[in-house]
């Protein structure tokens, strides 16, 4: 993790201010309250395993609310997930109050006003998750917002376990391990979001095979040779019940495909260690055969054009 922030060696009239304009920057833009803004205390690192990126955070006791405007200008395609190492985490949210202990992961979505109240002395880490790789497992109608996550079942264990643990893995690995680790973690993190509404969810036998439908695509998602076919033999059911199972979260096969691949290539378009790649190598290495429906795609997902994007990101 590299170190983004530190109090330590800031005059202390502007340990408070310089820690909140560092999280505004680095998490997401909020107003923030201490009690004791002087003696205010706080680190802050940043990394990214995979699609998810990272930061870790320790601070003193502090408020945060994001307002009407904030969440409307807040970054559309981001979903944070704090993990608590120590100190609990108050958070209100659509109408939800959670009281979140060390242990247990916190699901926040910037694009809905909320506060987060850190009352004791904390640390953790909270991890940006692609709203689009979440809206392809669980649905175009994420309702996550105040969602927590408990050692409470095996399948949470397992997800807690990952996160808890991201941020040791940030620069110890290979390119390809990192995205195979990222992608398990994001898959453990679906998988306990989807069994934790309010509302229904899938039965085991379907959460198993969307499950195994997703490790498919993954599996070989930079072969230009990836096809229906192909995933529903790697799962062992049809195309057609594959689509059906789907269609229950506002997504197909293709779609599914799509979706990941251009979310992997935004992440390749952010991350300044691949400024030098051009675009098309990144749009074919991401198993996209025809630059101008990758453009075309890109723009509709994300509002703008694959330079225009990687413009935008290398100037901040």
């Amino acid at each position: 993790m590299e170190l983004a922030f530190s109090t330590a060696g800031v005059h202390p009239r502007d340990r408070f201010a310089f820690w909140h304009a560092a999280t505004s920057e680095r998490v997401a833009d909020h107003d923030a309250w201490s009690s004791d803004r002087e003696n205010f205390a706080a680190e802050l690192s940043i990394g990214r395993v995979g699609p998810l990126g990272l930061v870790t955070s320790r601070n003193s006791p502090v408020r945060a609310t994001c307002t009407t405007r904030q969440a409307a200008e807040s970054d559309p395609n981001v979903i944070l997930l704090f993990c608590s190492f120590a100190g609990r985490i108050l958070l209100e949210q659509s109408d939800r109050r959670v009281a979140a202990e060390p242990g247990s992961l916190l699901c926040v979505d910037p694009r809905i006003p909320h506060t987060v109240d850190f009352p004791q002395q904390s640390s953790m880490a909270i991890l940006k998750v692609p709203r689009t790789e979440l809206e392809a497992r669980l649905g175009l109608n994420l309702d996550i917002a105040g969602r927590c996550i408990t050692p409470m079942r095996p399948q949470d264990h397992l997800t807690l376990l990952f996160a808890a643990n991201l941020p040791k893995l940030n620069g110890t690995l290979d390119r390809t391990s990192e995205e195979t680790i990222g992608t398990h973690a994001l898959e453990q993190i679906a998988l306990s979001l989807g069994a934790s509404g309010d509302s229904p969810r899938a039965t085991n036998g379907k959460a198993q095979l969307i499950w195994r439908i997703h490790r498919a695509i993954e599996a070989r998602l930079q072969s230009t040779a990836l096809c229906p076919q192909g995933i529903a033999e790697q799962v062992g059911i049809s195309v057609r019940h594959a689509n059906k199972l789907l269609a229950e979260e506002g997504s197909s096969l293709m779609r599914l495909v799509q979706a990941k691949r251009l979310a992997r290539c935004r992440q390749a378009l952010e991350d300044p260690g691949q400024a030098h790649r051009p675009v098309s190598e990144i749009a074919f290495g991401w198993g996209f055969s025809d630059l101008t429906h990758f453009s075309r795609s890109f723009r509709k997902t994300y509002g703008m054009l694959p330079s225009d994007l990687r413009r935008q990101s290398l100037r901040v």
